[in-house]
């Protein structure tokens, strides 16, 4: 008989005192232009799903080891199941160059486009990988006209850097902002209405359909809740703007479901 591994939720996000502490040494590192890497919104929101524990158990972006395990075996070196790597391999020369100085110990802080302190990574280790690998393990071809594999190469550099993350400053969701929910008050709001059993249910940028109405309800009758997570596509426009993908979730949920 298979036994349930328990994973208990990461919390890496600074507040209080640790949170205003953190930010002092960052702007400190700012000041003097020292081990700080510009970051774009996905990489921020990247971060904030590692430190809320919406990736857990990864607690920080992942080492050669787990990196390799992951890649060709679909698993951490410690034989959890992980679908994909997860790495910090920031494109620019400026960011790649403040990686081949970084070493075991050092403090890497992450600055926004606006160039404010919003996270910091503990360097572990920074590593070289292949791309054309990583391709075809990841998505099954190298050809770059797919778009997955194309984002290796325009969105990632040469080196990744591994290592635990703590968040000083979480990002604006815009449309989706006031659904956003960490994993911890997601399971606390399952509880508080008595669900048993919760399904989730995730979409990419297009809008919700027909087929999404039937596999809700299919869901729905045989579970106690569902738990609705439309992905967003920051890297690139949407083709359908997330307002308009709100509202229809919002109609189809207030107005058609039980």
């Amino acid at each position: 008989m298979s036994s349930v591994r328990k994973v208990g939720l990461v919390n890496a996000v600074l507040e209080g005192p640790a949170r205003e502490s953190a930010l002092e040494e960052a702007d400190e590192c700012l000041s003097r232009n020292q081990d700080t890497v510009m970051i774009d919104e996905e990489a921020w929101i990247t971060v904030e799903m590692i430190a809320t524990g919406a990736l857990s158990p990864c607690a920080g972006f992942m080492g050669r080891e787990d990196y390799a395990a992951v890649l060709r075996e679909g698993r951490l070196a410690d034989g959890t199941p992980w679908p994909t790597p997860l790495s910090f391999a920031v494109a620019g020369d400026r960011n790649q160059g403040v990686l081949k100085h970084v070493r075991h110990g050092d403090t890497v802080t992450l600055i926004s486009r606006d160039k404010r302190p919003v996270a910091r990574i503990m360097a572990e280790e920074v590593f070289a990988y292949d791309r054309e690998e990583r391709a075809q393990c990841v998505f099954g071809t190298t050809d770059r006209h797919h778009p997955g594999v194309r984002s290796i190469y325009e969105r990632m550099g040469d080196l990744s850097l591994a290592g635990r993350v703590e968040l000083m400053r979480r990002p604006h969701w815009g449309a989706f902002e006031r659904y956003r929910l960490t994993p911890r008050e997601s399971v606390e709001r399952f509880r508080a209405r008595g669900a048993r059993t919760v399904v989730g249910f995730i979409t990419g940028a297009n809008p919700v359909h027909r087929g999404h109405e039937h596999i809700h309800r299919v869901a729905l009758e045989n579970h106690d809740m569902l738990l609705v997570q439309p992905l967003v596509q920051l890297a690139k426009p949407e083709y359908i703007r997330s307002e308009y993908r709100i509202q229809a979730y919002e109609t189809l949920i207030d107005k058609y479901y039980p």
